[in-house]
């Protein structure tokens, strides 16, 4: 197993939720 590009995915997968999360309560407050 390649512990680099699981963390990597992981890592990015993490970044994505914590912009896109926010971003879509903001959106739903103000439709």
């Amino acid at each position: 197993m390649d512990w680099n590009a699981f963390l990597l995915s992981l890592k990015l997968a993490g970044w994505t939720v914590a912009i896109l999360l926010p971003l879509s309560v903001f959106i739903a407050r103000h439709l």
